[in-house]
């Protein structure tokens, strides 16, 4: 094992030369980014480390958006609204992250403007779908909000009768959406089961 790991390392470096050079010299006959600004080192520096951090602080965000995601997996199973919100910001974070990085990379290597050009065209995607939902999304936790409102409203008042409807609603709710998760363990067991006859 030990012995390939030297032919694995020239490999690598074989590859990733070849994939600079082409970068380099663009088939397309692009210019590096850096001519658009006529090699002013002052701007280049600012475009590189903006463009750096932007990658850093987009990839922080898209991280921390996957970790609540997975966190809370289970009520979003009963959102599905919310999830697909979570899903298009996810994805419009992440893209605009490796936009900034590819923004820094032609800079010098003018061969990746095709990679970028397609990494904004899909932000573009993310972001116009993430609107919709982000705005339908807003009515559905402004219900959740009055609700509790409502709910915090009759308990000041004392009111017990008052509260019982909205607490049946509620129950009523959370119940739907527990039936609904377990529904799906229980088709899942079932499909591992069948997959994996006993006896095999």
């Amino acid at each position: 094992m030990r012995r390939l790991l030297p032919i694995a390392a020239a490999a690598l470096a074989g590859c990733a030369q070849t994939a600079i050079d082409l970068a380099q010299h663009s088939p397309d006959g692009y210019m590096p980014r850096v001519h658009c600004v006529l090699g002013n080192e002052a701007i280049i520096n600012r475009l590189a480390i903006g463009g750096t951090l932007g990658f850093f602080a987009y990839a922080a965000i898209f991280a921390v958006l996957v970790r609540l995601g997975w966190r809370h997996r289970a009520y979003l199973r009963g959102e599905p609204l919310f999830a697909a919100g979570l899903v298009l910001f996810g994805a419009f974070f992440i893209l605009c992250g490796i936009s900034h990085g590819l923004g820094v990379v032609v800079l010098s290597l003018p061969g990746y403007y095709h990679a970028l050009s397609w990494v904004e065209f899909a932000m573009g995607l993310a972001s116009g779908g993430a609107v919709p939902v982000a705005l339908s999304a807003l009515g559905r936790v402004v219900a959740i909000a009055t609700e509790r409102q409502q709910v915090m409203a009759t308990l000041k008042a004392g009111s017990a009768e008052a509260m019982l409807p909205l607490i049946e609603k509620m129950v009523a709710d959370t119940a739907a959406r527990v039936a609904a998760v377990k529904r799906e363990a229980v088709a899942r067991a079932q499909q591992i089961q069948s997959s994996h006859p006993e006896g095999e």
